[in-house]
């Protein structure tokens, strides 16, 4: 959304380079946040899992008498 948002696509479609640093960063920028927002995600869902494996190995001790 930045590259579309700061004249990236507009830009990189309507010349044929060398491009404008506008469309250089903003690519950057772009990439950069769909790298973050994959490791939040990765991070999120793996310290659910990791919860969810904690309680179910208490319940299970719990039911054990342990």
């Amino acid at each position: 959304m930045l590259w579309l948002g700061f004249g990236g696509r507009s830009e990189f479609v309507a010349s044929n380079g060398p491009y404008s640093p506008v469309v250089y960063v903003s690519g950057w920028l772009a990439l950069l946040g769909l790298a973050a927002a994959t490791v939040l995600t990765t991070g999120f869902f793996g310290s659910m899992m990791s919860n969810t494996a904690k309680r179910a190995i208490i319940r299970g001790g719990m039911r054990r008498g342990r």
